[in-house]
């Protein structure tokens, strides 16, 4: 399929979303955990590399940038956080109105605003460009330690076990934040502006931000989602963490699952129709030692205990329902682009992983998920640098066209 062809069949989808949408009430389900709470924060000089900058006629303009502190997560500790956006109005040229807001939340510990390894030079930065010169607004965050991690550092006179579940509350506390006091605030408008969209992109553990957020969490008051879109890049990682971390008494692990084994239609490849990944964590084990404060995690020569299992479990997107996880979002569009084939190196379990999530979502309607194949990538998780099996079209250029491609009449699925 070529590009041409790909934009139509895009535009399509675009259209019977937005129709579908049409008939629904702006509200939507939420999970049962309370979010905590934060302010604008202190203007400041974007801190170290990867934030946004546009070039025109008037040189680079960054992203404006604020410090402040994210509070009142229950069993977190407070967290220090640095954002920045930036408004296309009045600098590109010819956008005279935001089509929307998209939040980007980097991978690993979320502690740069970019710097992901999405196969391509400056993925994120071409990302952000893109959205931004096709009239979106741009956010980006960098938190002052891990997100998951629930105290910095670990106390060294007790050993209190992690939760990341529980540290999602802090961008979930941001993704409330900047809906509305950048969205609502500067951009959207009932009559103005009513089909701007608020929207986020994350990257592999910057997914399960995106995704514990949607799952678990919930506003302080109001009827509106968070989110009309979200585009998931190569996770998320983090949706059933006892499998990605169970280690049997033989040194075992949890069967390999087959990806798009089902045959589901919001599945989108091309022969062979499925593919198989390990789910137990390689590259990411360290990571979630830490973030969990759990070192046994595929390190227990004896096999891992019914304790950590258990808490794994329960910590997890996919968990055993203990904080009854919402997986039904009528007013969201899911896109999820994950790495079937891979040039050189290893393969990981962020397709594996990210399946067991969207085989969650895919079972609860009212449905609007699809998740796209993408071979060749040049890493585990370089999506941006393959190419999406079923259409031929490459990996970052499908995905800027699926979130905020501009042509025609139509627009990418960043739309209220």
């Amino acid at each position: 399929m070529t590009e041409a062809a790909f934009k139509t069949s895009l535009a399509v989808t675009f259209e019977a979303v937005i129709l579908s949408l049409s008939a629904i009430p702006a509200h939507a389900q939420y999970g049962s955990l309370p979010i905590g709470s934060m302010t604008a924060g202190t203007s400041e000089t974007c801190p170290g590399g990867g934030w946004y900058y546009y070039t025109g006629s008037r040189g680079r303009q960054y992203v404006n940038c604020f410090s402040t502190t994210v509070t009142g997560c229950a069993h977190a500790q407070d967290a220090g956080l640095d954002y920045g956006y930036l408004n296309p109005v009045g600098i590109v040229p010819n956008v005279t109105q935001a089509l929307g807001v998209i939040v980007m939340h980097n991978g690993s510990g979320g502690t740069a605003p970019n710097g992901d390894n999405l196969g391509v030079p400056d993925g994120d930065f071409g990302f952000a460009d893109y959205y931004f010169k096709n009239g979106y607004v741009i956010v980006q965050l960098a938190w002052n330690f891990p997100w998951q991690q629930l105290l910095n550092p670990w106390p060294i006179s007790s050993s209190p076990m992690g939760n990341v579940q529980q540290g999602a509350c802090r961008p979930a506390t941001f993704f409330n934040w900047a809906f509305n006091n950048i969205y609502l605030a500067t951009v959207y408008n009932t009559t103005s502006n009513p089909h701007a969209g608020f929207c986020a992109q994350g990257f592999s553990a910057g997914d399960a931000a995106t995704t514990y957020s949607m799952s678990y969490y919930a506003p302080p008051s109001g009827g509106q989602w968070w989110f009309d879109a979200v585009v998931l890049v190569s996770g998320p990682p983090l949706s059933d963490i006892r499998q990605g971390c169970y280690v049997s008494s033989t040194g075992g692990h949890y069967a390999d699952v087959s990806v798009c084994g089902g045959g589901e239609s919001w599945c989108h490849y091309t022969s062979p129709l499925n593919w198989t990944r390990h789910v137990y964590y390689t590259d990411a084990t360290a990571s979630v030692q830490n973030w969990t404060n759990d070192q046994s995690c595929n390190n227990d020569p004896s096999g891992t205990s019914g304790t950590s299992n258990t808490r794994w479990w329960q910590e997890s997107i996919v968990d055993d329902g203990t904080n009854s996880p919402v997986f039904s979002y009528p007013n969201t569009k899911v896109s999820a682009w994950l790495c079937r084939g891979v040039t050189t190196g290893p393969t990981n379990n962020s397709s594996s992983q990210g399946y067991l999530y969207y085989q969650q979502v895919g079972a609860t309607p009212p449905l609007s998920l699809d998740v796209w194949a993408v071979d060749g990538c040049p890493n585990d998780e370089g999506v941006a640098g393959g190419t999406v099996a079923s259409t031929g079209v490459n990996g970052m250029t499908a995905i800027e066209l699926d979130m905020a491609g501009v042509y025609g009449s139509s627009t990418g699925q960043c739309r209220h």
